[in-house]
Formats: C-alpha cells, sequence, structure tokens
C-alpha cells in the first residue's frame, strides 16, 4: 500500500485486476491518515427521527467539547457538530463512538440529513495561487467528488439541490477572473462566493486574517456530502478533502493540467442529467494520481466512489449502496 503506482496509465488484464481488486476490497477504520498536525477540520453528522434531547444528553456525558442543535431542515431530527480536530486518536476515537451511539439509535441519514465537513482554510493561507489551483482542481473534479462524497448511498439526499448545490459552472463562468487576480483581494471577489447554502461554503473564510495560524471559524464548508453513521465514511471523506486542498495547491501541482481538464469536459450536462451519480472511471483514475500520493488513498477513494459500478438515476433519495465496509 506504500507504493504509488499510476493507476490511470494501466490497461487491459492490468485494469481488470485493479477494478476487480477494488470491488473485492471492504474499508477499514484507519489510525491515521498521516495528515500533518496543522490540518485541522470539523464535521457536522445531521440525522433524523431521534429526539435532539437524547443526542444531547448522551453528548453532555461523554464529549465535552461536542455539541448538538437543531436544524430546520430536518423532520424529528438534529445535528452533532465536533470540535476543531485533528489526525489524532481522540478523533478518530470520539467520531467511532457517536457514530457507533447513532446506529443502535437507528437514526435515518437517506432523506434529508447532510454530511458538511469544515476544513482550516489557514490550509491555503494568503497566496492567492494556492486558492486558484485548490478552485480549479475542485470544479474540474466536482462531478467525481460528488459521487465519492455520497458516501454509503449511490444518490444525493432529495435536500441537496436546495443547500448544497453545484458550484463547477458558477467557477467556469469567473474563470477568466480567477486566471488573471494578481492578489488575494483580486482573487477573493473572483470566487463563486454567493451564499452558504452551496456545495462549497466560503462565506466563514476570514480573508483578512489569513495565514499559517489556526481561528477559530476560518473554515472552507464542504456542504455536499451525504450524512451517514459510518465512522469509515466520515474518514475517507475527511482524508479525501484535506488532500485535495493539499495536494492541489502545492507549489509542484500541474495548473495547465487542470485547465486542460476543464476545457475537454462538459460538467454541466452531467450534473443536469444526473446529479453527479454517472460512473466516470478513467476521469476518477486520473484524479487519484493527480491527489493522492500512495495506493491505498486511491484505493480508498476509488472503492468508495465506484461503489459496485452501480447507478441510480434519481437525484430525490439517497439510495443505499452495496457494503463495502468491513465490520469491525
Amino acid at each position: 500500500m506504500d507504493r504509488n503506482d499510476n493507476f490511470s496509465a494501466l490497461k487491459g488484464t492490468e485494469l481488470l485486476d485493479l477494478l476487480v481488486n477494488i470491488e473485492n476490497y471492504n474499508l477499514e477504520y484507519r489510525n491515521s491518515l498521516d495528515l500533518d498536525e496543522n490540518v485541522t477540520f470539523g464535521i457536522e453528522i445531521e440525522y433524523e427521527r431521534l429526539s435532539k434531547s437524547l443526542v444531547k444528553l448522551f453528548l453532555n456525558r461523554n464529549f465535552n467539547a461536542w455539541f448538538s442543535r437543531p436544524d430546520g431542515s430536518l423532520t424529528f431530527g438534529g445535528e452533532v457538530i465536533s470540535p476543531i480536530m485533528r489526525d489524532n486518536e481522540e478523533t478518530w476515537r470520539d467520531i467511532k463512538k457517536i457514530c457507533t451511539y447513532l446506529r443502535r439509535k437507528f437514526v435515518v441519514t437517506s432523506d434529508n440529513a447532510g454530511g458538511h465537513i469544515h476544513v482550516g482554510a489557514h490550509i491555503l493561507g494568503n497566496d492567492h495561487n494556492k486558492w486558484r489551483k485548490f478552485i480549479k482542481t475542485y470544479a474540474a473534479y466536482e462531478d467525481i467528488l460528488f459521487r465519492f462524497l455520497y458516501g454509503d448511498k449511490l444518490s444525493p439526499r432529495k435536500t441537496l439541490r436546495k443547500y448544497a448545490p453545484p458550484i463547477a459552472s458558477m467557477v467556469f463562468w469567473r474563470l477568466e477572473e480567477l486566471n488573471e487576480a494578481k492578489d488575494m483581494y483580486a482573487l477573493r471577489n473572483a470566487l463563486p462566493i454567493q451564499s452558504r447554502a452551496q456545495a462549497v461554503n466560503f462565506t466563514n473564510v476570514k480573508f483578512h486574517k489569513l495565514g499559517d495560524q489556526v481561528i477559530i471559524k476560518n473554515t472552507i464548508e464542504f456542504r455536499c456530502p451525504n450524512s451517514t453513521t459510518e465512522e469509515v465514511i466520515w474518514q475517507n471523506n475527511i482524508n479525501a478533502l484535506t488532500k485535495l486542498m493539499i495536494e492541489s495547491s502545492s507549489n509542484n501541482f500541474d495548473e495547465e493540467y487542470i485547465d486542460y481538464v476543464i476545457e475537454k469536459n462538459d460538467n454541466s450536462s452531467i450534473q443536469r442529467r444526473y446529479m453527479y451519480n454517472e460512473v466516470m472511471l478513467k476521469k476518477a483514475l486520473d484524479y487519484v494520481d493527480l491527489i493522492f500520493d500512495n495506493n491505498q488513498d486511491k484505493i480508498y477513494f476509488l472503492r468508495q466512489y465506484l461503489k459496485n459500478f452501480e447507478e441510480i438515476n434519481d437525484i430525490n433519495f439517497a439510495f443505499k449502496a452495496k457494503k463495502f465496509i468491513k465490520k469491525a
């Protein structure tokens, strides 16, 4: 798993062997994602069909830093909100315990519930070049990321289009401004910041205080993931989104190739038809080679993305995928 093979270059029987191995691979909860100590993140686990007071009581008794609050978009439910977290034993232990509690209470996450992930904006800092590369990379592969972030579901929750619609078309519309931005002020004005209710929410970013230091509530919020009570999915989502921000903004990242991907692909037609439900294998293999530097991360991403190659052309309900998580 420490190897870093070029998956997108595989053809014929080699590619077939890879796909067979991925389809037979069950994801396990990991002890570490090998993230730098400076990488911070937080999660919001929305749930339905469980009393908010019961969840609040459970958190108060067991987790000092976590809390629960109501959410108007949910039917008889609420959301569990984490503190600022890092890639350490305590983080993964707490997420597992909370997910286990919600599973045992048989909460519903397939109707209206979303699973928001916040990542510290200080990762990109005040370098407009890093921000530009990250935004363009996200937009270029938004179709791949959406299907991956449906998690253990094949399709989006029915309220996703209302509370977390895709942003790729807005990025492409302002692409010239993004490319011409010479500083953070110009870059910020070129960002597709329309409201917090979009797939990537920039309204929490403190653009006047960007730097290496961690500042509370200075985050990029990814609102497109479905909610889940599977800790493995939460961990895999966090791994994918933090490493997307880190790798796409690095000095060695090939921005010209991203421009080529944007020019070549018509993401909007896919978005309109299926809300990104369709499997796009070649593009997914291309994406993992760009973002991840080891086979384990690539296989974890592709297993969750491919979901046994099942497709559901319905965007009104989050259909469960066949199980691909190893039993604890």
